[in-house]
């Protein structure tokens, strides 16, 4: 039977989704909505160390890891990446658009020591921001429980 490696250190996931992108691409159109997509990848490729990953990880959501690092420091980060979203001036229909996004957090090992309960985790963590109103980064707290909803 084959041994699964150990990590050794701290790392932090991140997932965040834009708020009301059905909304938006309804009211803008997709080709607006994907100008949306493509400029929130260029500011969050400017929010990030060398070491840390980024990946759209479906439709409008997103997902980011960073190595060696903590909630403390995911946190910090998840707030820069908010706030230059929220202060960037999207391009629209002959007028800037303004955009906001929601983030969830979640540590390894503090919260989970398995990729799919960490994803779960920071999946529900994003869901609370939701439900706290939008355009705000939350950690993992187990009083959230650990079951994401269907939808967000």
């Amino acid at each position: 039977m084959a041994q699964r490696a150990k990590i050794s250190s701290e790392f932090v996931l991140i997932l965040f989704d834009i708020d009301h992108f059905k909304k938006f691409n309804d009211t803008y159109e997709h080709q607006t909505g994907d100008l949306v997509l493509s400029h929130t990848a260029r500011i969050l490729k400017g929010a990030l160390r060398s070491v840390d990953l980024a990946a759209r990880y479906g439709g409008e959501e997103f997902a980011v890891i960073l190595p060696e690092s903590d909630v403390a420091s995911g946190l910090a980060l998840a707030e820069r990446i908010r706030q230059a979203v929220e202060a960037f001036d999207f391009p629209g229909q002959g007028q800037a658009l303004k955009v906001t996004i929601s983030l969830g957090i979640a540590g390894y090992p503090t919260h989970a020591e398995e990729k799919m309960d960490l994803i779960r985790k920071a999946d529900v963590a994003l869901y609370q921001s939701k439900k706290r109103g939008r355009n705000t980064s939350t950690i993992f707290d187990p009083a959230f429980g650990t079951t994401p909803p269907e939808k967000h």
